[in-house]
């Protein structure tokens, strides 16, 4: 049984003072019940690029989140693939390389 969303700042706390008191094994099974439990996601179509601009062009090319000015992520992938070294693009928004 999934516990209340009200109950995980407790039931985290237990957590703590177990691992305190008892040690990682007995605060592994306070953690179970709200634990994270990865699993697969089903993958999603992507939106045609038709659609993808015409949501942009509607919006004012404007984030629908922070409100700021949007770039069109082909346009990014462009410039990183011309720049690759200083401008470099990833397509999961990573900082990385």
């Amino acid at each position: 049984m999934a516990p209340e969303f009200d109950d995980i700042p407790d039931r985290l706390g237990r957590v703590i003072e177990t691992y305190i008191g008892r040690g990682q094994a007995a605060a592994l099974l306070e953690l179970e019940p709200v634990a994270f439990h990865p699993y697969e996601a089903a993958a999603r179509p992507a939106l045609p690029l038709a659609v993808r601009i015409s949501v942009l062009k509607r919006d004012g090319w404007l984030c629908r989140y922070c409100g700021k000015r949007t770039i069109f992520q082909p346009v990014m992938a462009l410039l990183g693939s011309i720049f690759s070294n200083d401008f470099p693009h990833h397509t999961n928004w990573c900082k990385c390389r």
